[in-house]
């Protein structure tokens, strides 16, 4: 391989080693060249070898398929169906859920960081809000939900996540149609799905850093006012 380091204990799978490998060679993953990505695969294998790290069934399965889509390459029928297009699928698949992991740990450790209430005067008094009075309301109805999902595991959430129906883009255009102002826990209260609640948080949270909503509290009630109201 040409002086590419590689550090391979960072790598959860083949795809995490496959796609490395494409962004060392600065390669299109539309229009890979077969030989060079999969000797440099193969290469990498046997590197792991030397190095005592363990070769599991999924990255001689993946080597495999490398080795089937570079022969299919050379038969006349791939003109007519690009064999790699399973290979393109697999990795945009991965790539959304690697995003959507990592999407939902930056969530997590925003939860862990501010959403701890702190008391507040009882009096009702309004006054102006923050991103983080958003992020505790939302903490507020996450925990009260005795939803069955909210035990699952980082890694199948992020799986539901990459399959679901809702998206960032989606829910921020759905916020900004609602009518006048949005009451963030009754907001949350009334969603019943956690991939719902997720995106919808994500999108609250970008309305709110570019400023299409002021945040404005009263007691424990947040509230989302649009800047043209």
């Amino acid at each position: 391989m040409e002086n590419f380091i590689i550090k391979f204990d960072e790598f959860e799978g083949p795809l995490d080693l496959l796609i490395e490998l494409i962004k060392k060679r600065e390669l299109d993953i539309y229009d890979l060249p077969m030989s060079v990505i999969t000797k440099d695969f193969i290469n990498s294998i046997e590197l792991m070898k030397e190095n005592n790290i363990e070769v599991t069934a999924k990255f001689t399965a993946m080597a495999s398929l490398l080795l089937k889509i570079k022969t299919q390459m050379l038969l006349p029928s791939s003109k007519e169906v690009d064999p790699r297009n399973i290979l393109v699928k697999e990795i945009e698949e991965y790539e959304k859920y690697k995003s959507n992991l990592e999407r939902i740990k930056e969530l997590q450790f925003i939860e862990q960081k501010y959403f701890k209430r702190r008391k507040r005067d009882v009096a009702k008094k309004k006054k102006k809000g923050s991103i983080l009075d958003v992020i505790n309301s939302y903490n507020v109805i996450i925990r009260k939900k005795q939803l069955k999902e909210r035990n699952m595991k980082l890694e199948e959430l992020s799986k539901k996540l990459a399959e679901s129906k809702f998206t960032i883009d989606d829910r921020m255009h759905y916020l900004k149609n609602l009518s006048g102002s949005i009451d963030v826990q009754k907001l949350f209260e009334d969603i019943n799905d956690l991939e719902e609640m997720v995106v919808t948080f994500s999108a609250l949270l970008e309305l709110v850093k570019v400023q299409y909503f002021r945040v404005e509290v009263m007691n424990t009630q947040v509230m989302l006012i649009r800047k043209d109201l």
